[in-house]
């Protein structure tokens, strides 16, 4: 007599069950997912960046045959300090040469968040948009370098420091320019520009020992030192985390 042969289901109810578990668990893993895609997104368009901006500082420099950003023509095109979301005609167009820009224009950090959320207050930028989507908007553009004497100069490098003039104060990146989250920390950062043409992020050890010739380990402008100006807590400004991105081997850990 032949075997029957038996042939197993699901019951509707199991299917749903299996659903319902599937569900709940791509509720709770999806989000990190995202959340951890974004970042890796944000930090390569953060990389690009510093890559297309200091590419062109250093193009200009090459063609001047100078060693100082404050000696190059691009410099010659104004005469006193500016930045804030102030026009200078002359000095786009030169720029122009090294960067593709299709505006500049007046952005107000106002309408960027900090890590923490809150509001930057009234903080007028000049910005230019590149045709890549970034944005680079400039603080204080110095006529003459921001300098550390010669004695505290060395003192800084004696520290590890690498930096005893700058050309830019505060240069602002947005990664991914129109684009939202417009959030310290996230897809916007903050640099100095170095008279060699050096992005120099704010809060770096560099950026430190120009601010003060005190050891790292107890420099109050170093990023780890300080939770205000530091990255990564919910009460913490954003501002420098450019600097612990690139000191972590290029990476959102926060």
């Amino acid at each position: 007599m032949p075997k029957t042969q038996c042939k197993v289901a699901f019951t509707l109810a199991e299917v749903l069950i299996t659903l319902g578990i599937i569900g709940i668990v791509a509720a709770i893993t999806l989000p990190a997912l995202i959340s951890n895609y974004q970042k890796i997104v944000y930090v390569n368009q953060l990389k690009k960046s510093v890559s297309v901006i200091e590419k062109g500082f250093k193009l200009i420099l090459a063609d001047d045959g100078v060693d100082r950003l404050t000696d190059t023509g691009l410099w010659s095109t104004f005469s006193s300090d500016w930045g804030r979301g102030e026009q200078n005609d002359e000095f786009t167009s030169y720029l122009g040469r090294y960067f593709k820009i299709i505006e500049s224009n007046l952005i107000d950090l106002e309408d960027y968040k900090q890590f923490n959320g809150n509001s930057n207050g009234y903080n007028p930028r000049t910005n230019f948009v590149l045709e890549d989507g970034i944005y680079f908007m400039f603080g204080d553009i110095y006529k003459n370098p921001s300098s550390l004497s010669d004695e505290n100069c060395k003192k800084a490098k004696e520290l590890g420091g690498n930096v005893c003039e700058v050309a830019i104060s505060s240069l602002y990146i947005d990664v991914n320019g129109s684009k939202r989250p417009d959030q310290f920390g996230r897809d916007t950062f903050q640099f100095m520009l170095s008279n060699d043409g050096r992005l120099i992020p704010a809060g770096s050890k560099d950026a430190a020992l120009f601010e003060e010739q005190v050891d790292i380990s107890s420099n109050s402008k170093y990023w780890r030192n300080n939770t205000v100006r530091g990255c990564g807590d919910a009460n913490s400004w954003g501002y420098v985390c450019a600097a612990r991105i690139i000191e972590n081997g290029w990476k959102m850990d926060y």
